[in-house]
């Protein structure tokens, strides 16, 4: 009787292990993921703060063209921005 009671100690014990292994695990992730979220977020801002275009132009060319190939530019970056999901409204 007293080797079946020391083996069931054993096992509770070691469960109460891996409960504790499994449990620091989970929390470890989960701040990793926390941590990447709130570093990437921080990331973006600084990026799109800090972002500088320099363009050269052309000696010969007049303000219209320059203007002509800005405009060009710069739709063609609007055009490559991912499209914003639409939102729905519900009539009441």
């Amino acid at each position: 009787m007293g080797k079946k009671r020391k083996t069931a100690r054993s096992r509770s014990g070691l469960q109460a292990f891996t409960l504790c292994i499994s449990t620091a695990m989970v929390l470890i992730l989960l701040g990793l993921v926390v941590f990447t979220v709130l570093t990437g977020r921080n990331l973006s801002s600084y990026m799109k703060e800090s972002l500088v275009v320099t363009m050269m132009l052309d000696q010969d060319m007049t303000n219209t063209e320059a203007m002509q190939m800005c405009k060009r530019r710069w739709e063609q970056t609007l055009r490559s921005l991912p499209r914003p999901i639409p939102s729905f409204r519900l009539s009441s």
